[in-house]
């Protein structure tokens, strides 16, 4: 019996493996990303608390020095926290981007898998008819195996 051998099984093959290195990035940029918004977080909760105790040195009393570097260290918390939501915007970009070429994957390795189908079908049917041609010419000389031995018989 034949065997099935589908031309562009390599070719499938590196798709399949294109797909898998796209998840990989994928997730890679996911875990960036989370790490990115992890950072954020960290920024405003440690300026927010910043701002508190810079609240309350003022309520006690601070010095002219003391009130310019709670400012200087003000801006600079708010400078982290632009420059970190920059990061997160281009960590948000970068991972659509790997979400779409995963997407692309998906589709280029799903087109191969129908193709695969398609030529299995096409395979069972080539195969299929075989066996029917196969069957019907055995059938056929058996057939005619018998009328020869019945036209002998009724001859003889």
């Amino acid at each position: 019996m034949a065997r099935f051998n589908f031309r562009l099984q390599k070719v499938l093959e590196a798709r399949i493996s294109f797909e898998d290195q796209a998840k990989r990035e994928l997730g890679e940029a996911q875990r960036k990303l989370r790490e990115e918004r992890r950072n954020l977080e960290d920024f405003i909760r440690n300026a927010d608390d910043f701002r508190s105790e810079m609240a309350e040195r003022r309520r006690q009393g601070s010095t002219v020095q003391r009130f310019r570097d709670d400012l200087q260290q003000d801006w600079m918390n708010k400078r982290r926290i632009s420059d970190q939501r920059h990061r997160l915007k281009k960590a948000e970009e970068w991972m659509e981007k790997k979400r779409q070429n995963l997407i692309q994957a998906m589709k280029e390795r799903k087109v191969m898998e129908k193709l695969r189908e398609k030529h299995l079908l096409q395979f069972k049917k080539a195969v299929r008819r075989e066996e029917l041609k196969f069957s019907d010419e055995v059938a056929g000389v058996r057939a005619a195996q018998q009328t020869d031995k019945y036209v002998g018989v009724n001859n003889g």
